[in-house]
C-alpha cells in the first residue's frame, strides 16, 4: 500500500501515516495544488511546496519575487494609490495562466499576496477553491490595505496563525476562518540527533529582521554585557549594534547556530498581534535553548516548568532569564530537549501536518456546502 513520507535529517525518511487518513484518498481530490507566495528557502511559500512534493501531491509555485518593480514604483502604488502593489497586474495574469496550463483542484495563497476580487471569484466559477493561510496581521498598521481586506472576504477560507485576529476576520464577513499556527521543515530547521550543543559561539542569538520594537531588545542585551549575535535584514542601520550582526545568513548557518549559541531569543511582532512566530517552531526543531515573550501560544507549546525558566514578561525579567540560562548548562540542556520533544518528537508540526489540516478543513468545508445544497432541494 501506497504511503506519504516525511524526510527527516537530510536524507532520512521517516513514514507519515497511511493513504487511508490521506486526504487525496477523498472521492474529491485535493491532490493538485498551486500555491501563490514567496519560493525563497524560508519562506511559507518555499515550505507548503516542500510539503506538497512530500505527500506526493502535483503542485505549481506562482512566485511572487519573480515579479519585479522597482522601488519607487512600489512607494507611488502603496503612498499615493491607496496601498495597492503595482505587481498585481502581472500576477493575475500569472496565476491564470498556471490554472489553466496545470488545471488544479485549489489554489493555496500565502499570505498579503495581491489578488483582486475579480480574480478569486473567476477561478472561484472554475471550480477551484481558494484558500489564504495570512501569515501577517492584515490589521498591522504597517500593513492595512482596504484593497487587501476586500479581496480577502472572496476566499472560501482563509487559516490565520494568530488567535487574536480571528474576531476580525469574522466581522470582515469571511466565509470561513481558522486558527493554524505556523510549523517547521523537518529537511531546513531539524538539527540531527546527533548534533553536539557546544555553545560557545555567542550567549544570546536573535533571528529576524530590525523592526523597530525588537531593537530595543538586542541593545538590552549589549547593555547587559551579554555577547549577541544578530542574523535578519537592517541591523546595519544601528550603529551600536553592526558588530552584532551576521547577514541575512542562510539555514545551514542559522541552524549551526542555533546549537552553538547558548540562547535563542524569540521576539513575536507586537504591531503583527503575534503569539508565536515561524522562529517559535523552527528554533525548537533546530534544538534550541529558546528564551521567548511570554503569550499564551508559547504557555501551549512548552511544559510549565520550562516556561518559568524561559518565557518572560519585560525587559528586566528577559536579562535576568537570560543570565540564569547563560550560567546553567543543565537548565539550557532541559529546555532543549523539552522544546524538541513537544515539537518535533512528539507533536505534529510539520508543514506536511499544516497542509493536511487545510485540505482536510476543505473536504470537510465541501461537504457541509453539498449537504447545506441537499436541504434546500428537499
Amino acid at each position: 500500500m501506497a504511503r506519504a513520507v516525511r524526510f527527516g535529517i537530510r536524507g532520512f525518511r521517516e513514514p507519515m501515516m497511511s493513504i487511508n487518513l490521506h486526504p487525496t484518498n477523498h472521492p474529491d481530490r485535493l491532490d493538485r495544488i498551486v500555491i501563490v507566495g514567496n519560493g525563497g528557502d524560508c519562506h511559507v511559500g518555499a515550505h507548503f511546496m516542500e510539503a506538497a512534493d512530500l505527500l506526493g501531491w502535483e503542485s505549481q509555485l506562482v512566485d511572487i519575487e519573480k515579479i519585479r518593480a522597482s522601488k519607487w514604483r512600489m512607494r507611488v502604488y502603496w503612498r499615493l494609490l491607496g496601498r495597492r502593489d503595482p505587481r498585481a497586474g502581472v500576477l493575475k495574469r500569472r496565476l491564470n495562466e498556471a490554472c489553466d496550463r496545470f488545471r488544479p483542484n485549489w489554489v493555496l495563497v500565502t499570505g498579503r499576496i495581491p489578488i483582486d476580487t475579480s480574480t478569486i471569484q473567476g477561478l472561484q466559477r472554475r471550480g477551484l477553491r481558494m484558500v489564504n493561510f495570512m501569515t501577517d496581521d492584515p490589521w498591522n498598521p504597517l500593513y492595512h490595505s482596504n484593497f487587501l481586506l476586500k479581496g480577502l472576504r472572496e476566499y472560501d477560507a482563509i487559516f490565520t496563525p494568530r488567535q487574536s485576529n480571528i474576531g476580525d476576520f469574522e466581522r470582515l464577513k469571511v466565509q470561513h476562518v481558522e486558527y493554524l499556527p505556523f510549523g517547521y521543515s523537518a529537511s531546513k530547521h531539524e538539527a540531527a540527533p546527533s548534533s553536539s550543543c557546544a555553545d560557545s559561539l555567542s550567549d544570546v542569538l536573535f533571528v529576524g529582521g530590525a523592526d523597530v520594537d525588537r531593537v530595543v531588545y538586542a541593545r538590552a542585551f549589549r547593555e547587559a554585557g551579554l555577547n549577541l549575535m544578530l542574523f535578519g535584514g537592517n541591523w546595519d542601520r544601528y550603529p551600536d549594534l553592526r558588530s552584532a550582526w551576521m547577514g541575512i545568513g542562510n539555514l545551514d548557518t542559522i541552524r549551526s547556530a542555533c546549537l552553538r549559541c547558548k540562547v535563542t531569543l524569540v521576539l513575536p511582532r507586537h504591531a503583527n498581534r503575534d503569539g508565536h512566530v515561524m522562529r517559535s517552531y523552527e528554533s525548537a526543531a533546530s534544538r534550541s535553548c529558546i528564551l521567548a515573550e511570554d503569550t499564551s501560544d508559547h504557555r501551549r507549546m512548552f511544559s510549565d516548568e520550562v516556561c518559568k525558566s524561559t518565557l518572560f514578561t519585560n525587559l528586566s525579567d528577559m536579562i535576568s532569564k537570560a543570565r540564569l540560562l547563560v550560567g546553567e548548562d543543565q537548565l539550557r540542556k532541559s529546555s532543549r530537549k523539552d522544546a524538541y520533544e513537544r515539537i518535533v518528537a512528539n507533536g505534529r508540526n510539520t508543514y506536511c501536518d499544516r497542509l493536511m489540516s487545510i485540505a482536510k478543513s476543505i473536504e470537510t468545508l465541501r461537504i457541509r456546502y453539498d449537504e447545506l445544497k441537499d436541504r434546500k432541494r428537499i
